[in-house]
């Protein structure tokens, strides 16, 4: 069993700052986004190890994905356009991950 209260969490706090990025909002607010994306993909992952499923693969090799893209270190320089259509992806992941970690007890 995941630890559901913290999980159920970094998924809703981050599916929430990720709709937030649509909007044209100041550069400090991306760089709290990218932060929060990257450290809760992380989470996400090291919580995963904790699923014994064949399935799971694909939610691993998508938050890893994102981990990529969302780094705070080493920063990929988009168009504001293509971070809008990343944002939707990514908050539709993590609401995918959450529908199915409901699914199967794990929050």
């Amino acid at each position: 069993m995941l630890n559901g209260y913290i999980l159920k969490s970094v998924l809703i706090g981050t599916m929430v700052l990720l709709v937030f990025g649509i909007f044209n909002l100041p550069y400090g607010f991306y760089e709290l986004l990218r932060d929060c994306v990257f450290w809760g993909s992380i989470y996400i992952l090291f919580k995963l190890r904790d699923i014994n499923e064949n399935n799971i693969i694909v939610f691993s090799i998508l938050f890893i994905i994102g981990c990529i893209i969302f780094n705070p270190i080493m920063k990929i320089q988009l168009d504001k356009e293509v971070w809008t259509i990343i944002d939707v992806i990514y908050a539709f992941i993590y609401g995918v991950f959450y529908l199915y970690c409901i699914k199967h007890d794990y929050i």
